[in-house]
């Protein structure tokens, strides 16, 4: 949208556009200042006024190399096991995650101990929204 967005694409774009962050106006009204600038409303946090940069990409690469806060490493490719560390679902073994090869019931929902089932007054098992409403209309609710 740029620096200079008018009230109908601000309510086009955001869903709260009142409590979206304002470009200042010395942003927007100095030359050459207010390209790349914008406004930016993610959920959960607040509005941001945000400038974009151009560089070429032998200058980002330079800085990069430069700084002394950028984590490195020769191996960019996680390895499996510090995929299972951090997810659990590899086929290294049957920890957190995994079903073994021993399950009977084929990664499948166990079915309901006998205590958590809910009949009708004719002996059918009731499922879902029924049993609901019958375990319901029994405790008096």
């Amino acid at each position: 949208m740029g620096a200079s967005a008018s009230d109908n694409q601000r309510a086009n774009a955001f869903s709260a556009p009142d409590s979206v962050a304002e470009v200042p106006e010395n942003v927007k009204t100095t030359a050459g200042v207010s390209k790349g600038v914008g406004v930016t409303e993610t959920e959960g946090q607040p509005s941001r006024v945000f400038k974009g940069y151009f560089a070429p990409t032998a200058t980002f690469t330079e800085h990069l190399a430069r700084s002394s806060t950028v984590r490195r490493t020769d191996r960019p490719e996680p390895t499996q096991a510090e995929i299972a560390e951090h997810t659990g679902m590899d086929d290294l073994d049957a920890g957190a995650g995994q079903l073994g090869d021993d399950d009977p019931w084929n990664g499948r929902r166990v079915p309901k101990a006998e205590s958590d089932r809910v009949y009708n007054e004719d002996g059918t098992e009731l499922r879902g929204a029924a049993a609901a409403a019958h375990a319901a209309k029994a405790a008096g609710a």
